[in-house]
C-alpha cells in the first residue's frame, strides 16, 4: 500500500497552478494515486449603494462557472492522458476557507497547491490563499513556489 493514495489539487489556471499540476502528475504516477481537482470561484462582494442589473449578476456568475469548468476540464485532460485516475469538482465560496473545509472533510493524503494564484493583489503577498491553507488544514500540504 502506498503512502500517498489520494491527492487534492486546487487549480486556478494560473502559471503557478499549472506548474503544480505538473508536480501532481509526476507524484500521482509514482504512487499510483488518485487526484481530485477542485476549482473554487469567488463571487465578488458588491458594494452597497449602487444599483446593479440582476442580469449582470447572473451573467457574471455564469462566466465564473464556465471559466472554472474550463480549468477543471483542462486539468482532467492532462491527468487522463497520463492514465491517472481523477475527479473534478467546481465549488463556490471564499477560496482558502473552501479548500480547508473540503480537504479537512475527506481523507486526502496530500494537498498540493500553487503559491500564487490569479488574484492580483492577493498574489503580491505570499499568496494569501496558500498561506491561509497551510495554517488551517489538517492535511499535509505541499506548496509549489512561483519561479
Amino acid at each position: 500500500m502506498s503512502v500517498i493514495n489520494n491527492i487534492l489539487f486546487p487549480a486556478d489556471g494560473s502559471e503557478t497552478s499549472n506548474k503544480a499540476l505538473t508536480f501532481v502528475k509526476n507524484l500521482a504516477l509514482k504512487f499510483e494515486a488518485k487526484v481530485t481537482v477542485i476549482h473554487i470561484y469567488e463571487f465578488p462582494v458588491l458594494i452597497g449603494g449602487f444599483e446593479i442589473n440582476p442580469v449582470y449578476i447572473v451573467e457574471l456568475e455564469q462566466n465564473l462557472q464556465k471559466r472554472g469548468e474550463t480549468i477543471l476540464e483542462n486539468a482532467k485532460k492532462e491527468l487522463d492522458l497520463m492514465g491517472i485516475e481523477s475527479a473534478t469538482i467546481l465549488l463556490q465560496g471564499d477560496t482558502g476557507k473552501t479548500i480547508v473545509d473540503f480537504v479537512n472533510g475527506d481523507a486526502y493524503d496530500l494537498l498540493v497547491i500553487g503559491s500564487h494564484g490569479t488574484g492580483a493583489i492577493k498574489s503580491f503577498l505570499m499568496g494569501s490563499t496558500s498561506n491561509y491553507v497551510i495554517h488551517h488544514t489538517n492535511c499535509p500540504t505541499l506548496v509549489i513556489q512561483k519561479e
